[in-house]
């Protein structure tokens, strides 16, 4: 593995640092940040101070009955299933606002239920996969319903709706006596007060516009600069790059591992991998080919080749393994 740079220890101090605020153990910080033990080890030793302020943090979250993410320590929190109780349907657009975890946690301890709708579940398990404080919260939230059901309530509702949020809406509608819809959508938020459902919208922090920083500028062993870009259909998680979805309506992705070929299941990239992504837009198809240079979140594969294809001429020009490779998509579209 290359060794890290200054700036990618402080950026790894950071996410330590942000993690330690609900990890109870060295464990799940690895797994909260994808760093490896001995990375996270060799960053704190760098800054002892933090390093001693975050095993202090790590011990006092073990000793909170409740925390934050992930509600609780040694047993359940019992609900107190009161006539002041309220059921908060909680809709998966709350991931990534600040202090959700804490804010469940907080209605919890006042008596209050989680509600998690069939259509929640499904859009929660989409985040988690993120590698973003929406995906982090996701994650948080899932794993926290399933070891609680004390505190969590699971509802199958009517997925026939024309979209998941007039589902989640209508299912509020019926249940309006003591149900809060949770929201971070504000346009969710403004159908179901019409519907007379009582909405607590979270309003998540707008982020500043800040300058537009100079390229960044990659070279090889040669010293010949290279183009590096993100793999947008990859995420990186545990200190992995992953693929798990290689097929969708719009878009075909085939992976060269080897003298192995992907293009289903769930592949974890390599470096030197090659990732051929094909995607259909209105009245042509996008091409273009990447070669796996890092394994991280960002500006990890280097950008080899592209093309736009309108019609069978187009496709001639193609190589004999892009062609190949397209005229299955085009097949697979109907074009």
């Amino acid at each position: 593995m290359a060794k890290r740079t200054n700036k990618m220890i402080e950026e790894d101090c950071k996410r330590i640092k942000e993690a330690a605020k609900t990890a109870t153990s060295f464990k799940e910080l690895e797994q909260l940040t994808g760093l490896s033990y001995s990375a996270i080890n060799t960053t704190l030793q760098k800054h002892p101070i933090i390093q001693k302020r975050i095993k202090e943090q790590i011990a006092n979250n073990k000793e909170l009955i409740v925390l934050p993410g992930n509600f609780t320590s040694q047993g359940d929190v019992k609900v107190d299933d009161t006539e002041n109780g309220k059921k908060y349907v909680i809709d998966a657009s709350i991931s990534g606002v600040d202090s959700i975890l804490e804010f469940i946690s907080n209605r919890i301890n006042e008596g209050h239920k989680i509600v998690f709708t069939s259509v929640s579940i499904h859009e929660f398990t989409k985040l988690q996969l993120g590698n973003d404080q929406s995906g982090f919260d996701a994650r948080h939230i899932l794993n926290s319903a399933a070891e609680n059901p004390d505190n969590f309530e699971t509802v199958l509702i009517d997925e026939n709706y024309e979209s998941p949020d007039d589902c989640i809406i209508q299912y509020c509608a019926k249940e309006k006596e003591n149900v809060v819809l949770l929201t971070s959508d504000k346009n969710m938020a403004l159908r179901a007060r019409c519907l007379d459902v009582e909405v607590q919208f979270l309003k998540k922090a707008t982020k500043t516009s800040a300058p537009i920083p100079p390229p960044k500028r990659y070279f090889d062993n040669n010293k010949h600069q290279i183009s590096l870009c993100t793999l947008y259909p990859a995420f990186f998680a545990y200190g992995q790059l992953i693929i798990n979805e290689f097929t969708t309506s719009t878009r075909a992705i085939a992976v060269w591992s080897g003298n192995s070929i992907y293009t289903n299941g769930t592949k974890q990239l390599m470096i030197g991998d090659d990732v051929l992504v094909a995607s259909k837009k209105l009245n042509y198809i996008t091409f273009a080919h990447y070669k796996v240079k890092y394994i991280r979140p960002q500006d990890n594969c280097e950008f080899i080749y592209s093309a736009r294809v309108y019609n069978k001429e187009d496709v001639k020009h193609l190589n004999k393994d892009y062609k190949s490779f397209v005229n299955d998509f085009k097949i697979k579209c109907d074009l």
